[in-house]
């Protein structure tokens, strides 16, 4: 009668536990190419393989095939522990990486008063300059202002900026529109 060799469900258990924390490893995107984390699904693979030719009974020494398990479930641990280390240096340096961008590009920024105006809004600013001839003393004026969207046109009675004329212009602008001015057009 050849007997079985007796495993107890700690091994078990215990392999249950490595291949959990190799399965959360491998859901992030930073083990892409980690050579660690290749290394630890093959350790973990080993240790399946020994743990199941030890329910098959195919050795007979039950004491080897318990101390080949237990050898097999370390060097898994200890090749899921490698490759989180990597896992969290590669976390580490793309931490630093964004930090350093952000960094890089704030220092970039203007230092003015339209730094005030938040970002996004600064981008969709758009600044017109039009010139048109006041219909009192014909001479080119032009009108700037600035508008962030355009909510509808109103007719804006503006002065001419030629100090002998006392002339308006009539100058359909953006209702919301900011920085009116009106000065001498070449």
């Amino acid at each position: 009668m050849r007997l079985q060799p007796l495993l107890t469900s700690s091994a078990v258990i215990d392999l249950g536990v490595v291949l959990q924390d190799l399965v959360e490893l491998c859901q992030s995107p930073l083990v892409l190419g980690a050579p660690e984390v290749g290394r630890a699904t093959l350790a973990v693979s080993h240790a399946t393989a020994v743990l199941s030719r030890a329910t098959t009974g195919e050795e007979a020494d039950a004491e080897d095939i318990q101390e080949q398990v237990r050898e097999a479930l370390a060097r898994s641990r200890e090749a899921v522990a490698a490759a989180r280390h990597c896992v969290e240096r590669s976390r580490a340096a793309r931490d630093l990486a964004l930090d350093l961008t952000a960094t890089s590009i704030r220092l970039r920024q203007p230092r003015s008063p339209i730094t005030d105006v938040p970002p996004l809004l600064r981008a969709w600013t758009t600044r017109r300059y039009a010139t048109v001839a006041c219909p009192a003393c014909q001479r080119p004026c032009v009108v700037h202002y600035e508008y962030r969207f355009m909510e509808g046109l109103a007719a804006r009675d503006l002065q001419c900026p030629h100090g002998a004329c006392e002339g308006r212009l009539t100058y359909y602008i953006p209702v919301n529109a900011s920085g009116v001015s009106v000065i001498v057009g070449r």
